[in-house]
């Protein structure tokens, strides 16, 4: 997000499971186009799509796939919890802690060439643009 008003640069959504993907990403560009967020990612524990609004219009229909990995090229992630809620915190804070990592750093040697050309084409500058925050309700894991 801008850090002085509400205007997103990127919009990240984590699921540890796509069990309909054309409706996942049809819900996920909609969220898109309603908070005229320029990029998205849509994370799973197997893969990073990378989406790109093209403002051709204020339909779904303007944001395109730009390209996907295997997510597994940029975090891990493996959980054994048995609460799907407490699995779900702890991706999104995997993703989270990836993202402000890449933001601090920069350092991508690590990664395949196709995937750094895309981090810094459309990931990278939305990160140096804002700050990094979650959004909407968050699972708080018990205090034993």
């Amino acid at each position: 997000m801008s850090p002085d008003s509400s205007e997103m640069f990127l919009v990240v959504e984590t699921q540890l499971a796509l069990r309909d993907l054309q409706q996942a990403e049809s819900q996920f560009k909609r969220y898109m186009i309603r908070v005229g967020c320029p990029v998205g990612l849509l994370v799973t524990p197997e893969e990073l799509r990378i989406y790109e609004d093209q403002y051709l219009s204020n339909s779904p229909d303007s944001v395109r796939l730009v390209t996907q990995f295997d997510t597994s090229k940029v975090l891990s992630f493996r959980s054994q919890e048995p609460q799907v809620e407490e699995r779900e915190f702890l991706f999104e804070q995997t993703v989270q802690k990836w993202l402000e990592r890449l933001a601090a750093n920069l350092d991508m040697s690590e990664y395949e060439p196709s995937l750094q050309e895309a981090l810094r084409w459309y990931v990278v500058p939305a990160l140096l643009e804002g700050t990094i925050q979650a959004g909407g309700f968050r699972y708080a894991s018990r205090a034993t």
